[in-house]
């Protein structure tokens, strides 16, 4: 597929597609659906490399908050994700006031190599939590559809699905996360989680726990409330029952990192999706 170069055609709204690097969750022929119908919306397409190029231009020239990049794909290129901590580019562009909307898989939960099919991990290395300061959640076992936040209405988030990868924010009332939605799965999981080699588990420990239990349940005994948080061999932190955000917007100054459908899509209803899921994407551009 031939791309529009960004120094042919400079857009402050942009979309990244690369045939030769692997997705995961989104299926290429989606991507390439969604691309041409975007693109006629005055986006514009950019490889891997024309993407870390174009991250550079509007950086040095402070344009960056100016500016949006929709991933099509859900492993992000190791040209812009360089490094698992908060001086990878993609994170000096959000840093800068970039934007960046992403659906499917756990955002830097792969870093993509091309020429390779296959995905390489980055949790191993705490990407997500590095480059986000987001724990990523592990859940199969959805209670019902998401529920929308009023937050989401506002931004223009209408489809409504099962989610897969919530994430723990371990402080809801800061200014720098906005909850889109919510799910309650019944049982959840991190992946084995160290910093400096020590679990995480007890850094989250640390938290104020039972104030929220006594906040939520009040008056209903502490033993009646389906929630746990434990520490297992693998240094896994297991939840029970708990509300988790799944669509968020995580801000860093004028930057946001907005993280959208959590869920893979499956291929016999492409046509279902385009429709619901592109008219909304829209609708959060004009918003954000």
């Amino acid at each position: 597929m031939a791309h529009t170069k960004y120094y042919d055609n400079y857009s402050n709204n942009v979309i990244y597609f690369d045939k030769e690097y692997p997705t995961s969750w989104i299926p290429l022929k989606f991507s390439e659906n969604m691309i041409e119908k975007l693109k006629d919306k005055g986006f514009c397409i950019l490889n891997s490399d024309e993407l870390r190029d174009w991250i550079l231009k509007v950086i040095n020239e402070e344009k960056a908050m100016e500016t949006i990049i929709i991933f099509s794909q859900d492993v992000m290129p190791d040209k812009v994700f360089d490094r698992d901590t908060p001086d990878a580019l993609i994170r000096q562009y959000l840093d800068a006031g970039g934007r960046i909307l992403w659906f499917g898989d756990i955002p830097l939960w792969y870093r993509g190599e091309s020429g390779k099919s296959e995905p390489i991990p980055a949790y191993k290395n705490l990407a997500p939590l590095n480059i986000l300061s987001l724990i990523p959640v592990i859940t199969f076992t959805p209670t019902d559809l998401v529920n929308i936040t009023k937050e989401g209405n506002y931004y223009g988030l209408s489809f409504r699905w099962s989610s897969h990868r919530p994430v723990i924010y371990v402080s809801e009332k800061t200014n720098d996360f906005v909850t889109l939605a919510k799910t309650r799965p019944l049982v959840a999981w991190t992946v084995p989680l160290t910093m400096e080699g020590r679990p995480v588990i007890k850094l989250i420990k640390k938290l104020s726990l039972w104030q929220r239990l006594y906040t939520r349940v009040k008056g209903v005994r502490i033993s009646e409330f389906a929630i746990e948080f434990k520490e297992s061999e693998e240094n896994r932190v297991y939840i029970y029952y708990e509300e988790l955000p799944c669509a968020w917007i995580k801000k860093f100054g004028r930057g946001m990192f907005i993280r959208l459908w959590d869920f893979p899509l499956r291929k016999e209803l492409f046509k279902y999706y385009e429709n619901k899921l592109i008219n909304d994407l829209l609708t959060i551009i004009n918003r954000i």
